[in-house]
């Protein structure tokens, strides 16, 4: 065989395709395995760079050598094409509404029978397909049941009620308790521990510190002007309906003797004209002086005597007059509660009604005058008077 015909024969009817070109050459017969070796270099003048290999030509010589007579890939049936299926996306879908703290191998584990995906393909699904994504879960105090969350916003609407009625004075009637495990150390936090160190110094060192193993459960109430009540629990005790109660007295009690103590009637009526001092009654001028114990000693003596001339007569007459302003409050309190509000809520619903007929009146005899009075009105204008400058 001649170079030229070589060259045909490699060359082949489809240039384009370097497998056919070898289906040519292998249909030239009685050629010699050295052949290859001579006509490779023309092969690649002919393809350029984008040519086989000399070891895929050779693969090709062997194979056309066996019997094979074409170039296309054999008839396979492959994997099917599962993981892009919508019966996979819900499949998915299904076992992480299920469990949200399921991994990738659990998702392939509970996979239902017929449905293959692969565990990349599971994490394209997750992340690109359902739009999931796995973020540690927010720490919280306490995990509140439907019927907690309803109780919380029945009171968050009262308390909302009651500071339109009140204002911020409801904040100092608000008190708020909370039982929790106390260690009997506690340890530093990161932010805690931090020191300042030069650029030449190495970083400090500390040593670890684990929790206590000994604590103590403890019961604290508090408003909004600080720690009201701490209660410690004894040892194997529980916090139980019982306990609660011998607390909740306890905090009853130091609360009606902290107001007792802190009483500040001046909170409710101006009483600031009564407070009234020996100075303010009785005053020397700069050029007449008494003697100084005689002023002590009148001091003295009106302080003392007007207190405890107050302190017997509020033993003697201050048990009657509460008894005797209670029931009159409990009176006017009775009135209105029982008297003028139901007076004046049906007088409310009396009025409604008038309301309602007047402004049918209003707008059946009213509103057509108006309207038409407006148009008339609206036609009216005033001549305006041509000025030549």
């Amino acid at each position: 065989m001649t170079r030229r015909q070589e060259s045909g024969v490699i060359m082949g009817t489809n240039q384009d395709s370097p497998p056919y070109a070898g289906v040519q050459y292998k249909r030239a017969q009685k050629l010699d395995k050295g052949v290859v070796f001579r006509v490779t270099p023309l092969y690649v003048s002919v393809y350029d760079e984008g040519c086989m290999s000399i070891q895929m030509f050779r693969r090709w010589h062997s194979w056309f050598l066996e019997g094979r007579q074409n170039v296309h890939d054999d008839e396979r049936s492959g994997r099917p094409v599962t993981a892009t299926d919508n019966a996979a996306f819900a499949a998915v879908r299904n076992v992480v509404e299920a469990d949200r703290r399921v991994t990738i191998d659990g998702i392939m584990i509970r996979m239902p029978p017929g449905i293959e995906i692969g565990r990349s393909s599971i994490g394209t699904i997750m992340s690109d397909v359902l739009n999931f994504r796995k973020v540690c879960e927010r720490w919280v105090p306490r995990l509140l049941s439907e019927n907690h969350k309803q109780q919380r916003m029945e009171a968050a609407r009262a308390f909302l009620e009651m500071h339109r009625r009140d204002g911020d004075q409801l904040f100092s009637r608000i008190v708020t308790g909370d039982e929790s495990w106390v260690h009997h150390s506690t340890l530093e936090t990161k932010g805690q521990s931090m020191v300042w160190k030069k650029p030449e110094e190495s970083a400090p060192k500390k040593a670890k510190v684990t929790i206590s193993a000994g604590k103590v459960m403890a019961i604290v109430f508090w408003d909004c002007n600080g720690v009201l009540l701490v209660d410690y629990l004894p040892p194997n005790t529980t916090v139980n309906a019982a306990r609660l109660t011998c607390v909740w007295q306890q905090l009853r009690n130091d609360l009606q003797s902290a107001d007792i103590a802190n009483k500040k009637p001046m909170d409710v009526l101006d009483v600031s004209y009564l407070q009234v001092e020996f100075d303010d009654i009785i005053a020397e001028p700069d050029d007449t002086h008494s003697v100084d114990c005689v002023w002590r000693g009148a001091h003295s003596v009106f302080t003392e005597t007007k207190n405890c001339c107050y302190q017997v007569l509020s033993t003697l007459c201050a048990l009657p007059i509460a008894l005797l302003v209670g029931c009159c409050f409990a009176c006017v309190s009775f009135q209105h509660i029982w008297c003028i509000g139901p007076a004046v809520r049906h007088c409310r619903i009396h009025c409604h009604a008038v309301r309602q007929y007047v402004n049918i009146i209003l707008d059946s005899c009213l509103a057509p005058l108006c309207s038409v009075c407006g148009l008339c009105f609206s036609r009216v204008g005033r001549p305006l008077k041509s000025e030549i400058i």
